[in-house]
């Protein structure tokens, strides 16, 4: 299986930021938001999680979380600004 590594650190981003600001967010603004971030970011492809991590060195391991970081929060106040297009509720 192929896998795009910065999937993994999207949301692992996004979940300590609704941790961290004590957030409630649509699954509907969850999925925005990690599309958003993923787009910001270069994609990454591994085949075992476990190889990525073992051929990456500590500082270039912490380089893509930190950009994961930026990404996601950036993705959330686009999503969050006034006037932001929202998607409509589907029924």
């Amino acid at each position: 299986m192929i896998l795009n590594y910065q999937e993994d650190l999207v949301k692992q981003a996004l979940q300590e930021m609704i941790s961290s600001l004590d957030l409630s967010l649509a699954i509907d603004s969850i999925e925005d938001i990690s599309c958003l971030a993923l787009n910001r970011l270069p994609a990454r492809y591994i085949r075992h999680r476990v190889d990525n991590t073992f051929y990456m060195t500590i500082g270039e391991q912490q380089r893509l979380q930190q950009a994961a970081r930026r990404a996601v929060l950036e993705a959330w106040q686009f999503i969050n600004q006034p006037g932001s297009r929202k998607p409509e509720s589907q029924t």
